[in-house]
């Protein structure tokens, strides 16, 4: 039997993977049933190094299909995007781009859908069938509802709504956490939590899953532009991780020790079935180093992990703790280096990425890493074109000592 690995390979070349299961689990890890760390849907077989549209079709033309013109009603776009199995709507909002994996199906929100009345709805929920035989949209949402980031974790959808609420002739937005379960007769979705209206609202974001926990921020200030200035919007910022519990509904915040109104909590990933974060302080803007704390999922028991350390990302695929510059150095036209660390914080190995790229973190579970990309406009002069996958084998760590990492071109 061939092996498939699905990928989206999505507008702006950036790429969710998440995975899910239903019921109550462990807090650690559980492969293909968590959300992970990772418009034609297309899936690769591993064993010819081959990428294909999902879809079955025997008659099908998939992407090659006569172009949808510019100018065209609602149920003409109905029609075309039903043609193709491997075809979703086209999302505006990169914020919702993503597929997800859960329970043997993908899924693909995506924004604006048409509809078989020949109007659109807000957004809408493809589930397709992981052989591309079938394709169905299983949940719309109506209104003026904007669905924003999301994941899928044991077989609920977790999602970031945002709506607009008049008061006294004045439009504020009004932001909310959701959890959709994707099993049974009725798809209901249920409010996780609902931002204070007090708080003006910049994002809601960063949704992620370890466990029996679901990790969010939120970014805005508590007095609106009337009142925050450049000069003084510290004295008002309002910027927090919170942590949920999805087996009793509770939610808290993650907090340090002895932190200050200007420090906050950002950038958790999980390590040894622990949390890691940094602190940041916002009082100090030339301040280039920073305090990663480990902590137990739920956020209690915080303790210094790395001091005064560099202003890098911290990323870990359940083997490893990786620390890279990949955007600093993307900043200054410069390749990437990560530093691999084993579970006792011991330095194992430091690597270069091949290319320069603010997305080089390929740090998926397992011994194989795949991203996507797509060739520049100087490769397209070389006579390369084209999109696909790059993948890298992670069982050389160890051997590379700050050399570049190499890796396979998968094209489509």
């Amino acid at each position: 039997m061939r092996k498939w690995a699905m990928t989206g390979l999505l507008v702006l070349l950036a790429a969710m993977l998440s995975g899910c299961g239903a019921g109550e689990a462990a807090d650690t890890y559980l492969e293909g049933n968590d959300y992970q760390y990772m418009q034609w849907v297309n899936g690769m077989d591993e064993q010819t190094d081959t990428i294909l549209p999902l879809c079955n079709k025997a008659d099908c033309l998939h992407e090659q299909e006569q172009r949808l013109p510019d100018i065209r009603t609602v149920a003409e776009e109905k029609e075309w995007l039903d043609r193709c199995n491997a075809c979703v709507s086209v999302s505006n909002n990169t914020n919702s781009i993503g597929i997800a994996w859960c329970d043997g199906y993908l899924y693909c929100l995506a924004q604006d859908i048409p509809n078989e009345t020949g109007t659109r709805d807000a957004a809408g929920l493809y589930r397709c069938s992981k052989d591309g035989a079938k394709k169905d949209i299983i949940y719309r949402w109506d209104g003026d509802a904007i669905i924003e980031q999301w994941i899928v974790h044991r077989g609920v959808l977790y999602y970031v709504e945002q709506q607009y609420h008049v008061t006294d002739n004045e439009a504020k937005a009004v932001y909310s956490l959701n959890a959709l379960p994707l099993t049974g007769p009725v798809l209901r979705p249920e409010t996780v939590y609902t931002v204070d209206e007090k708080i003006y609202v910049f994002s809601m974001n960063d949704p992620m899953a370890y466990g029996n926990y679901l990790y969010f921020t939120v970014l805005g200030d508590t007095e609106g532009p009337d009142i925050v200035t450049e000069e003084n919007y510290l004295d008002y910022l309002y910027l927090k991780t919170f942590v949920y519990d999805i087996r009793n509904g509770q939610i808290g915040e993650i907090v340090a020790p002895n932190m200050t109104a200007y420090q906050a909590v950002s950038g958790v990933v999980f390590w040894q079935d622990r949390i890691v974060f940094k602190v940041s302080d916002f009082s100090d803007e030339k301040k280039d180093v920073y305090t990663f704390y480990s902590a137990a999922l739920d956020g209690s028991d915080p303790t210094v992990l790395l001091e005064d350390f560099p202003l890098w990302y911290l990323l870990s695929d359940g083997q490893y703790l990786y620390a890279t510059d990949v955007e600093e150095a993307y900043m200054d036209e410069k390749r990437g280096t990560c530093w691999v660390y084993d579970k006792n914080m011991e330095l194992v190995d430091t690597f270069q990425f091949p290319f320069v790229s603010y997305f080089a973190k390929p740090l998926c579970a397992g011994q194989t890493a795949y991203w996507p990309f797509a060739y520049s406009e100087e490769s397209q002069k070389q006579g390369k074109t084209g999109f696909g996958l790059m993948r890298w084998d992670k069982s050389k760590i160890g051997t590379y000592n700050g050399g570049v990492i190499e890796y396979i071109e998968i094209v489509r």
